[in-house]
């Protein structure tokens, strides 16, 4: 009896494992279908398809807002500059101290798509915003990245301040509340992550693809 209670629990087991029933994500394949998605252009393609679409609604709905103070909201990371260059050079991972001096070198390049998207409204003399969740501490080097990218002339950088302890999401609610008050009407709102678009004060929102992290 008791080899048999033993042989049926071996068998659950073996039943739970990659070859059984349960499929389990590897994480060396996940970062090669990563690596793949860039460098095929597909990556490239579907932010550039997502930030047209914003530039064609930014055109059509503009005269809605004749007479009034129109802005749009841009996200920076991996909507604005994208920081493939870091990410693949440390394996997708996040290590504190080499991400600060990728940030302090301002090197990250721009999304050809969100730049048309930026150069347009610039054009047509709507305000934009960039809004990240970068902290304050990174100002100047993140001002100087943007510049080096041809991001010239926005209106106004807008970083989490240090005192801030709620979510990304929460605090971009916030900010974009206080741009409204401020007297603009934010058009559209455009970031990689749902915590940049959640909490409403757009009219419009529009997501690109992030393969490579998740921000709550």
């Amino acid at each position: 009896m008791l080899r048999l209670i033993l042989l049926a629990l071996l068998t659950r087991l073996v039943g739970a494992q990659p070859n059984g029933d349960v499929e389990i994500p590897n994480l060396d394949l996940s970062k090669r279908s990563i690596r793949s998605y860039h460098d095929s252009g597909r990556y490239a393609a579907e932010v550039e398809a997502v930030a047209d679409r914003a530039r064609q609604y930014l055109e059509l709905n503009l005269p809605r807002y004749q007479g009034q103070k129109p802005a749009i909201v841009l996200d920076i990371d991996e909507t604005s500059l994208t920081n493939y260059s870091y990410f693949d050079e440390y394996d997708f991972a996040y290590v504190e101290h080499f991400w600060k001096e990728w940030v302090n070198r301002a090197a990250a390049t721009p999304l050809p798509g969100p730049q048309r998207l930026f150069n347009y409204a610039r054009d047509q003399k709507v305000a934009v915003f960039f809004l990240t969740g970068r902290p304050e501490r990174d100002r100047a080097a993140t001002d100087l990245n943007l510049r080096r990218a041809g991001y010239n002339g926005y209106t106004r950088l807008i970083m989490r301040t240090a005192g801030y302890k709620g979510t990304t999401g929460s605090f971009k609610t916030w900010q974009r509340q206080q741009i409204i008050q401020s007297g603009y009407k934010i058009v559209l709102n455009m970031g990689d992550q749902t915590s940049d678009l959640e909490g409403g004060y757009a009219d419009a929102v529009f997501k690109v693809p992030n393969p490579m992290y998740y921000v709550p």
